[in-house]
């Protein structure tokens, strides 16, 4: 979309309207608006504007027409300086979020994007934790947030987490963009 105010292009992320009325729904998404506007750095996704009215609720954020590291990974291939330099940017990012008492729990090759001119930024803080709470478990019973390729052992068993779990989400990317597959890949399970 076109930011009209600040004359730019941006991207939005509005919840569902059903989803906007569940008051734990908000609240999580109010809370990834805070966590976002509260950061402040060259690898991490900037937070525009919060819209909160009649219902709708949306973040607007920095445009990244890049594309996803998993795109590039894919489409092209990645050199392994080229690979090293990605997760080195992406550390970057997380290591901000984690001084600012900020984990991601989520990070994978998607949720790596390129600006146009090719910085990349980590974004979809959508599950990050502020450090200092006691939960794993989130969105449902029992549902561990996250993506299980990429998650350590301790937040695939809904244990509590800390930075070394956004590190090793960055390991097992840094692996595969290395080796062309996932280190457990033939695990048999995701978990």
């Amino acid at each position: 979309a076109r930011h009209r105010t600040l004359d730019r292009g941006v991207a939005i992320k509005e919840l569902p309207f059903g989803f906007a009325l569940d008051d734990t729904v908000r609240q999580r998404f109010v809370h990834e608006a805070q966590t976002l506007a509260s950061l402040n750095h060259p690898h991490v996704v900037q937070v525009f504007d919060f819209v909160d009215r009649a219902g709708h609720l949306a973040l607007i954020m920095e445009r990244l027409p890049g594309g996803t590291v998993w795109e590039r990974f894919t489409s092209r291939g990645v050199t392994a300086p080229v690979a090293c330099g990605l997760i080195l940017a992406a550390a970057a990012g997380l290591d901000h979020a984690h001084r600012h008492g900020v984990l991601h729990r989520d990070v994978k090759p998607d949720n790596l994007m390129f600006t146009g001119q090719g910085w990349l930024k980590v974004t979809d803080f959508g599950i990050a934790k502020v450090m200092g709470g006691d939960r794993t478990l989130a969105t449902a019973e029992g549902a561990i947030l996250g993506t299980p390729a990429y998650m350590a052992p301790e937040q695939a068993e809904g244990l509590a987490v800390g930075p070394a779990a956004d590190v090793y989400a960055c390991a097992t990317m840094l692996h595969e963009m290395l080796c062309g597959l996932l280190p457990f890949a033939r695990a048999g399970t995701p978990m």
